[in-house]
């Protein structure tokens, strides 16, 4: 979205803008239920969702690490194989 803006800057407002849109709609449409979103393991920046372009996953291998608390170290959480 916006040629990668949001992962150059850190600006994710467009992204935002965009969930607020479809949010609005669907609980607008009177639906039971939907579901959101998806999660790629292997998210990154340059390839997305390694499908279709996309890229509609929460969390990337890409992005920074938080923190688990505000005294520690950032870590990345292990997954089994």
């Amino acid at each position: 979205m916006d040629d990668k803006y949001a992962y150059k800057t850190g600006d994710y407002s467009s992204q935002s803008s965009a969930m607020d849109a479809n949010h609005f709609a669907l609980e607008g449409s009177g639906a039971n239920g939907y579901a959101l979103w998806t999660y790629t393991a292997m998210n990154n920046h340059e390839w997305g969702d390694l499908w279709n372009g996309e890229d509609l996953s929460i969390v990337s291998v890409d992005d920074k690490l938080l923190p688990l608390s505000p005294n520690s170290e950032p870590q990345r959480q292990k997954f089994a194989s």
